[in-house]
């Protein structure tokens, strides 16, 4: 009998072990995610893009107006980290597409002067 509960535990941890085998060794799949930032220049002449990957890869910063036109479709490097500053010289709506590593990240944003009365809000609590 002990040699039949014995064989049974053997068997049992055998076939257990072919379930968990992996099917793709070396491969491991990530849920981490790039990091993608957007904020308005201080002027709010523009837009800064910072983009830290987890992996070298490629990344492009596509920007449209409001009519969906392209204004300008920028290839970054393959550096973990990418920031680049977009001046726009007309105000506006304009949307950005931020792409990363089959991450896409699509962000409205308002570009134009600040007026005196918003300057002395910010100035003034």
């Amino acid at each position: 009998m002990k040699h039949t509960i014995q064989l049974f535990a053997l068997l049992l941890s055998m076939s257990l072990g072919v379930f968990a085998a992996d099917t793709h060794p070396g491969k491991e799949k990530s849920d981490k995610k790039d990091l993608i930032l957007l904020n308005t220049l201080e002027n709010r002449n523009g837009v800064k893009v910072c983009i830290k990957k987890q992996d070298k890869g490629p990344a492009s910063v596509t920007i449209f107006d409001i009519y969906g036109n392209v204004i300008l479709n920028d290839h970054l490097p393959e550096d973990l980290v990418n920031e680049r500053n977009y001046i726009l010289e007309e105000e506006g709506t304009y949307i950005f597409v931020i792409s990363s590593h089959h991450q896409k990240v699509r962000k409205s944003i308002e570009v134009g002067h600040i007026s005196l009365e918003t300057k002395r809000l910010n100035v003034h609590p």
